[in-house]
């Protein structure tokens, strides 16, 4: 019961939320790497009651919409109702009638930094995040297949907000990825990134 609709850990894989997760030995781990404990019951919905929805910046464990028998770790970029476009290497969010930057100096690495780039390169890619859905990216945005290429790292189709594949329906969302336990050195709380609009 507790591992169903409490808190479970997980086993983080591979590179693509490095620094804030894997960054072993001032290196990106690129196998198994940081034990998380993974919070379920802050989205979880009981009888249309849950202590708190996905937002901007959370960091989650979920299933692509490409791969339902695996889990990935990525963070929350947009949810319903948000446009966000990637261009240029940055990441943008409409706000009050236009396109502001997002500042995501906090948990970007040098290497990823300026280095967010969709489907075409730098040419903007614009999604607009349907009801029920989230747009995700990995924190190391060199390594990372997420919402901007569909989950798809061969990119063989076009990913726009008209690909259902571009987003992560809440259903699919295990929990929010809460404190790394292991190893020792490694020990936080997982912070969720603070946007300010």
């Amino acid at each position: 019961m507790i591992r169903t609709y409490i808190v479970s850990p997980f086993h983080v894989y591979g590179p693509s939320m490095c620094n804030t997760l894997n960054y072993i030995n001032e290196q990106c781990d690129r196998e198994y790497g940081d034990y998380i404990i993974v919070n379920k019951l802050l989205y979880l919905d009981v009888l249309g009651f849950s202590f708190s929805d996905p937002k901007p910046g959370d960091v989650i464990v979920f299933h692509p919409p490409t791969h339902k028998d695996e889990f990935y770790v990525k963070r929350i970029i947009g949810v319903p109702g948000d446009k966000v476009k990637v261009e240029n290497g940055l990441v943008y969010k409409w706000f009050n009638g236009s396109y502001e930057e997002l500042d995501e100096s906090d948990y970007l690495n040098d290497d990823s930094l300026g280095s967010t780039y969709g489907q075409f390169g730098t040419q903007a890619s614009e999604f607009v995040v349907p009801s029920g859905k989230y747009f995700v990216l990995g924190d190391n945005r060199n390594q990372s297949t997420d919402s901007r290429r569909c989950f798809d790292g061969a990119n063989s189709k076009i990913c726009d907000s008209e690909n259902e594949f571009a987003f992560v329906p809440k259903k699919n969302i295990s929990g929010k990825a809460w404190i790394v336990v292991y190893p020792f050195e490694n020990i936080q709380v997982i912070d969720s990134a603070d946007y300010d609009f």
